[in-house]
């Protein structure tokens, strides 16, 4: 296969397999609503060309921001200028899904509300301690995620993804770097991937069987290269993602690495990862990570590593990239 052959994934109907992923724009109000810099850029992106837009990550709740200016689904309120933005995007043919996310106590430090986190432990990244999660907050977190997917979906998005990756909140739950809970959301990797689980069925049970949900997953807290993992491994994972039967497509990623990690570098740098799930599971995956040749990314394609790829800062920085290289 080759990347301008079509996909379809639930109804969502792509017209090529070249996927601009979530990036931060960081350009949002300070009440996390959309401006008139949000419309644009994504009114440009989806004149691309690419055959799906997942919009950059939008906090479910105000313990879960990342920085001051990140984009908001936490609210109704919210609502009204997300639909705003799809109708922009749809003007031009083009799908788009939300991406919602929870930071945990991975953020920066100008957001100056409590952090939580599975333990309170030191983050790998921020180097911050956050309160553990208690049972409460853990209920609290499930109706978060699960409220804002519904959110997504009547502002008129095309499907959701939740973000479990890059050491946020979920990813933290994934990792025994951060997660050393001893109930059963934490110990055996059985029990770290649980309130992915458990959010991920509760979210499916509100937007119903037809609306696509992505999840984007950290399969790694080390880069591919590292001489010795820690963390959060690549085979664990593997066997999380085989319980994630809800989902309809696995958008792999970092953990604690994050999106672009040091020490990576080439095209295609999470590909290995993607090899080692490709064998685990039949989910349709989509990888990311450096890609800025076509050549290279219909390389991919033609070997069935993965069925989409994102092209990200490739197309942010050139608009026409893909018509260039077509």
């Amino acid at each position: 296969m080759t990347w301008n052959e079509p996909f379809s994934i639930q109804h969502l109907k792509l017209r090529n397999r070249i996927v601009l992923p979530p990036m931060a724009t960081e350009t949002s109000s300070h009440s996390g609503s959309i401006t008139a810099t949000v419309l644009e850029y994504y009114r440009k992106m989806s004149l691309t060309g690419v055959g799906l837009v997942i919009m950059e990550h939008n906090y479910i709740h105000p313990l879960g921001r990342f920085s001051p200016n990140q984009m908001s689904i936490h609210s109704d309120n919210d609502i009204s200028f997300h639909r705003e933005l799809t109708v922009t995007i749809h003007n031009h043919s083009t799908p788009v899904i939300c991406q919602i996310s929870h930071a945990g106590s991975n953020r920066l430090p100008a957001v100056s509300t409590e952090s939580i986190g599975p333990s309170a432990v030191v983050h790998p990244v921020s180097g911050m301690i956050p309160r553990a999660c208690s049972r409460s907050d853990i209920e609290e977190i499930k109706n978060a995620f699960c409220q804002a997917a519904i959110r997504v979906q009547l502002a008129g998005y095309d499907g959701v993804e939740i973000h479990a990756a890059h050491g946020y909140l979920l990813s933290q739950f994934l990792s025994p770097l951060t997660n050393q809970r001893v109930d059963e959301y934490g110990g055996r990797w059985e029990n770290r991937v649980r309130l992915l689980l458990e959010i991920l069925a509760e979210i499916r049970s509100h937007v119903g069987r037809d609306f696509p949900v992505f999840v984007r997953v950290g399969v790694s807290d080390t880069i591919p290269s590292a001489p010795k993992a820690i963390g959060l491994t690549v085979e664990e994972a593997s066997k999380m993602i085989q319980l994630l039967q809800e989902a309809d497509c696995i958008d792999i990623s970092g953990g604690m690495c994050g999106s672009r990690p040091s020490g990576c570098s080439g095209e295609g740098y999470f590909l290995p990862f993607a090899k080692k799930i490709r064998v685990s599971t039949s989910k349709p995956l989509l990888v990311t990570g450096g890609f800025v040749n076509l050549s290279t990314v219909n390389g991919v394609l033609e070997q069935h590593l993965v069925d989409l790829v994102g092209v990200g800062r490739s197309i942010a920085h050139n608009p026409n990239w893909l018509k260039e290289q077509s």
